[in-house]
Formats: structure tokens, C-alpha cells, sequence
């Protein structure tokens, strides 16, 4: 989350993380992969990636079936994402805007 806030202060247009991330054992975690996809599924770049166990069907069938179900409302906000986007990019802003000054968060 520190570097979306940090993405987001720097104007970076669109951006996502790796769903997973990339520490093995954190990744195996069934509750943080699941907030880790929930917070993916609303940002404009959303990926399932990083390393170790980071396939919803590695946990369980809740886990697909919440994992579906946040596919499902990413992609329902691909047009929300495309005007965002192209109003961000007309004001060389970005589609997330942090709340506060980051400077002294780096």
C-alpha cells in the first residue's frame, strides 16, 4: 500500500500490484492473499503474480469463488477505469490521489 501511495503522489497514470506478492511465505497466507486481491480488484492494473502459493485453487473453493467474484467487479469497472484513466492522463494526474503529502513518508 506504501507504494501505490507513493505511485499515486509521483502522478504515475495507472498502476496495480501483484496479487500474491513476492514473499513465499506470506504469500501462502489465505487471509492476506485475499485482502491483497481485494485491493487489487480496485486498482486499474490488477495481476496475479509474485512467487509461492498465489493461485486461489492452492487454498480452498471459497477462495476461487471470492477470487471470481472480485475478477467479476474489476472487470465490471473497466469502463470506469478507461474514463479515469484518460481524465488523469488529460490533467497529468493519476487515477488515484493520495489525501496527504507523502514527502515524508521516502
Amino acid at each position: 500500500m506504501i507504494n501505490v501511495i507513493h505511485s499515486a503522489s509521483k502522478n504515475y497514470l495507472n498502476f496495480g500490484f501483484d496479487i500474491g506478492g513476492y514473499k513465499t511465505r506470506q504469500a501462502s497466507m489465505k487471509w492476506l492473499f485475499i485482502r491483497w486481491l481485494q485491493v487489487g480488484a480496485l486498482l486499474p492494473f490488477m495481476e496475479n503474480g509474485g512467487n509461492g502459493p498465489h493461485q486461489p485453487w492452492k487454498f480452498d473453493s471459497q477462495t476461487v469463488d471470492i477470487y471470481r467474484n472480485f475478477v467479476n467487479l474489476h472487470h465490471s469497472l473497466k469502463a470506469f477505469f478507461l474514463t479515469s484513466g484518460t481524465e488523469a492522463y488529460s490533467k497529468g494526474k493519476s487515477v488515484i490521489q493520495p489525501i496527504f503529502d507523502d514527502s515524508k513518508m521516502f
